[in-house]
């Protein structure tokens, strides 16, 4: 891979990613097809992978076994709690933004060395 053609490539994706913190309140957790998801200030929708229920988990101090409970056995309590302590919480959350890699550029780029 060409390291010039790798910092352009970073630069070109520079502005497609951002980070910030948003307050709890403006995270809600939702049942969409029996999954779990993230809507974010009202408009945006994300899955929720395991690693990100475990933080959700620890941020809001919900006992993980608990959490697993209740996504395995009842997905609408969890929905309940989650939001509920999301609500009453009031703390500030990092937020990663979305990040657009083109996986296809670097696997070319590698696969061409």
């Amino acid at each position: 891979m060409e390291l010039q053609s790798l910092i352009e490539e970073l630069e070109r994706q520079k502005p497609l990613k951002w980070d910030k913190k948003i307050n709890s309140s403006n995270f809600e957790m939702a049942l969409v097809e029996n999954h779990s998801m993230f809507h974010i200030q009202g408009d945006q929708r994300f899955s929720i992978t395991k690693s990100c229920h475990s933080q959700i988990a620890g941020k809001l101090e919900i006992s993980f076994k608990y959490y697993n409970k209740m996504e395995t056995e009842s997905p609408e309590l969890l929905v309940e709690n989650v939001n509920t302590w999301l609500k009453k919480s009031e703390k500030r959350l990092f937020y990663p933004g979305i990040r657009i890699f083109r996986k296809s550029f670097f696997k070319r780029q590698i696969q061409s060395n």
